[in-house]
């Protein structure tokens, strides 16, 4: 495969073992953009991947890279990042299990990453080679079309995005946010997946003002927080400051 013959691009590391192409065909059967897909193209696709496992902190993609590959998560979670002009890293969402990651950016016109991709966990995932999902879209119109499904409802999430943000105050922002994210986890014990730092410069604010709203809110008893774990405390409270939620999933 023509595609990895130049490893030292990635930091992961590739397993070669016998079952890879099994690996990598069980894992490409479970999703369902390929749901329309044949076994015969599977198994194709299949002979075009690469097992990997990637660590905490490794750059599996980066930005502005000529985008050779795709990455399907089968387990742990990365994230998609930029740096900003002060040199802060600004995370624009993470991908999970199941996540095909940086598939539009091979349909672009210069054919190259948008943002970096660094792993936040430990886990592992397979490479697709760009060109043979190229050749499955322009042969598949079911995956084709489930494709472009899935780039619409980018599109208004990325406009749903812009107009929360243009449109809310800070404190707004972030109670929307850990109502968000408390949805998925127990509000006794909810950790928020990114820093104090990265949270703020998503919600385009600063950190010491994100500070500040968290020490406000633990003051009135809403929240409390303690070993990393943010504990809500009044939910009604929070739901108050934040009362049109978004439909926000792209």
């Amino acid at each position: 495969m023509s595609f990895f013959k130049n490893k030292t691009q990635y930091q992961m590391t590739f397993v070669t073992a016998s079952n890879s192409h099994l690996r990598a065909l069980a894992l490409l059967r479970t999703h369902p953009w390929l749901a329309g897909a044949s076994a015969q193209e599977l198994d194709a696709l299949a002979a075009h991947c690469q097992v990997i496992d990637f660590h905490q902190g490794q750059a599996i993609f980066s930005n502005g890279q000529q985008v050779d590959d795709i990455l399907l998560i089968g387990s742990g979670v990365v994230n998609r990042v930029r740096l900003t002009d002060d040199g802060e890293e600004k995370v624009f969402s993470q991908a999970h299990q199941g996540n095909m990651v940086s598939l539009l950016a091979l349909f672009t016109p210069n054919g190259r990453h948008l943002m970096e991709v660094r792993a936040a966990t430990d886990g592992m995932g397979v490479l697709v080679e760009g060109e043979a999902m190229r050749s499955l879209c322009a042969g598949n119109s079911q995956v084709c079309y489930r494709m472009l499904e899935h780039a619409s409802r980018l599109v208004a999430h990325q406009a749903n995005q812009i107009d929360w943000l243009t449109s809310s105050s800070a404190e707004e922002r972030v109670a929307d946010y850990i109502l968000q994210h408390a949805q998925w986890q127990t509000p006794q014990r909810l950790r928020l997946p990114l820093s104090r730092t990265q949270i703020a410069v998503k919600l385009g604010i600063r950190a010491e003002t994100f500070s500040r709203i968290l020490a406000k809110w633990r003051s009135k008893g809403y929240i409390t927080h303690c070993k990393g774990n943010l504990r809500i405390l009044d939910k009604e409270a929070l739901s108050n400051l934040a009362p049109h939620p978004r439909n926000d999933g792209p």
